[in-house]
């Protein structure tokens, strides 16, 4: 499995990272423990097979530089699951379309999650969240400020080897 994922710059992910660490102190299981980046995942496929890899880094390359993270939320349907929505700005949308033509021209093997028209652009927070953690979840976010920052890089991330690979040539 492969995500191409957006990672942030050293100050957006410093707030996550404290995030992340105010959580674990209070028992709730955080990302780091999945994966270490703070990351916004664009498409996860089955395989990088057959995708034109030039033209995916090509349209990486136009970036949206400005990201702002404005809510929290649990996704319906994915129990445990906590996440930091993003503002969908127009560049982000944008750059997400362009991603998935690419990938629609030459891979049918990604998550329909992610696709156009379905994907909500978000940062997880934590996939093991259970159902008395709500409490302490709600009285520690309830304070958060939204977090401002930029995309810094775009990289594909091979989930099982743990492993970032180059979204113009990740052989």
């Amino acid at each position: 499995m492969f995500s191409l994922e957006m990672f942030l710059e050293p100050s957006a992910d410093s707030q996550i990272r404290a995030l992340w660490q105010e959580l674990t102190t209070k028992s709730i299981v955080t990302l780091p423990e999945v994966w270490a980046r703070p990351h916004i995942t664009l498409a996860i496929c089955s395989t990088l097979d057959g995708i034109d890899h030039k033209a995916l880094g090509a349209v990486c390359e136009d970036m949206p530089q400005n990201i702002k993270i404005s809510t929290y939320g649990q996704f319906l349907g994915a129990p445990g699951v906590l996440q930091l929505g993003l503002t969908p700005t127009r560049e982000l949308m944008a750059l997400h379309g362009a991603v998935h033509d690419v990938l629609d021209s030459t891979n049918s093997a990604c998550d329909p999650l992610y696709v156009p028209d379905v994907w909500i652009p978000h940062c997880t927070i934590s996939m093991g969240m259970k159902a008395e953690d709500l409490g302490t979840l709600r009285t520690t976010l309830q304070n958060l400020k939204p977090i401002a920052g930029r995309i810094t890089e775009i990289a594909w991330v091979d989930n099982r080897a743990g492993r970032e690979l180059s979204v113009a040539s990740p052989f």
